[in-house]
């Protein structure tokens, strides 16, 4: 079932993919991977109140499971999506820890998965949140959030945004999307 999920997902038939994976659910219901291709699938088809509660389980079984399982699972692919010829896989990590805690990491290749890989993120950078809290601009239990790219292996980067608080995943998607047509500078 997780098979015909997968070729069903990557055929284009991300409706077909769901019904195979909520068959396997049932007799999996802890299966981390099986959980992050539904919020996928659930994504594609246009379903964000199941895409958000099946996110839920995956976070509330990470958060159950003890430490040697939450330092291996610290990020999961939360969606796949195409802009013209290129293709972008997007991670999204259970917490934001580190002086560069990331929320989302937008990869990008060409269609054909060849040539130079560059990303799009949603952070939020302990030094930032901190002048912000300083100005006044957030409150203490705040974060500054902004999208970033990096490009060229990272040698370049370019700000695209910033956030007095943690956009949806809706608004973050659709602000790579206008970065990726060029429409966001």
């Amino acid at each position: 079932m997780y098979n015909g999920g997968l070729a069903a997902y990557l055929g284009g038939k991300p409706a077909r993919a769901v019904q195979l994976w909520e068959l396997l659910k049932k007799l999996r219901p802890g299966d981390t991977a099986l959980l992050a291709k539904l919020v996928q699938a659930y994504q594609a088809t246009g379903e964000p109140a199941k895409r958000d509660a099946v996110r839920q389980e995956l976070f509330e079984l990470r958060a159950r499971a003890d430490e040697a399982v939450r330092k291996k699972l610290f990020r999961y692919v939360r969606d796949q999506f195409t802009v013209g010829a290129l293709r972008v896989m997007v991670f999204e990590y259970f917490e934001l820890s580190g002086e560069r805690a990331l929320r989302y990491s937008f990869s990008v290749r060409n269609e054909s998965g060849s040539g130079e890989a560059w990303a799009v993120s949603l952070g939020s950078y302990e030094v930032t949140t901190q002048i912000a809290r300083e100005k006044g601009e957030i409150k203490k239990d705040e974060r500054m959030f902004h999208l970033d790219g990096y490009f060229d292996g990272g040698s370049i980067h370019k700000l695209y945004g910033m956030y007095k608080k943690e956009p949806t995943y809706e608004d973050c998607r659709k602000a790579v999307e206008e970065v990726l047509k060029s429409e966001k500078k």
